[in-house]
């Protein structure tokens, strides 16, 4: 089926070759020179009209079988590895020399006994301030030349004291009573020493 279409293929396509080369050599040629008669231009030349060519018949083409591929060949087993030697055991250490016992420590001196220490002295308490004694005063208005006259107490009772109107001195006791007083006047104090 294909050689004799290809006869007729070449064929087409030579027509249409000749066909196109005669257009263009139209086209090419120069007009004739207008006569000097002709007063009106001459009409312009008509395009060359070109022949359609037919499209050329689609190419059939018939697939050849694919080729057999070759049966592939078994791969050979790969050679077995040489075993590998045995590890040769490693050469035992040498043992180490036993340490030499260190010399004994020098044994402590025993620690002398601190001194005592010496007693602290006792506290001795402040002395106690001096009291300021107390100043008292005769109160009796019948005894002029003691009353109202400050005599301090004495030391032994600084703070609690009395003066005997009478004899103008203080006195360690409480305050005499009136009937006191008038037993003085009885022992016959005369009454000069009273009313001074």
């Amino acid at each position: 089926m294909v050689r004799p279409l290809f006869p007729l293929v070449a064929l087409i396509v030579f027509s249409v070759i000749l066909v196109v080369d005669a257009a263009d050599s139209k086209a090419k040629s120069p007009p004739p020179p207008p006569s000097h008669a002709a007063l009106s231009p001459p009409p312009p030349p008509s395009p060359p009209l070109r022949s359609a060519a037919p499209p050329p018949p689609p190419k059939t083409t018939t697939q050849s079988p694919p080729a057999s591929k070759a049966p592939k060949l078994p791969k050979a087993p790969p050679p077995p590895k040489a075993p590998k030697p045995p590890k040769a055991p490693p050469p035992p250490k040498a043992p180490k020399p036993p340490k030499a016992p260190s010399p004994p420590k020098a044994p402590k001196l025993p620690k002398t006994p601190s001194p005592p220490k010496a007693p602290k002295p006792p506290k001795v308490p402040p002395p106690p301030k001096p009291v300021k004694p107390k100043k008292e005063k005769c109160k009796d208005k019948n005894y002029r030349y003691c009353y109202n006259t400050a005599i301090e107490c004495p030391r032994n009772c600084p703070r609690n004291c009395y003066i005997h109107c009478l004899t103008c001195k203080p006195i360690c006791s409480k305050k005499l009573h009136a009937s006191e007083r008038e037993r003085e006047r009885e022992r016959g104090i005369p009454r000069r020493l009273l009313i001074i």
